[in-house]
């Protein structure tokens, strides 16, 4: 079994980046036995977790 996490960037004109969007990818083959389904849950709530918490540890104050 492998975990991916593929993390795409969006960044402002100067660069930086303004926010992430990361996807969970659990490989795994038929073979081992593992349930799919709790699998694809499994990716499904990772991704959730690492988006709002990697959002959240690089938001920045806007500038009036």
């Amino acid at each position: 079994m492998k975990v991916y996490v593929d993390l795409h960037e969006a960044h402002n004109l100067r660069g930086e980046i303004v926010c992430v969007h990361p996807l969970v990818v659990i490989e795994h083959s038929p073979r081992e036995g593992f349930d799919h389904e709790k699998l694809r849950a499994l990716e499904t709530k990772l991704t959730e977790v690492l988006n709002k918490g990697l959002n959240d540890a690089i938001a920045r104050e806007e500038a009036p």
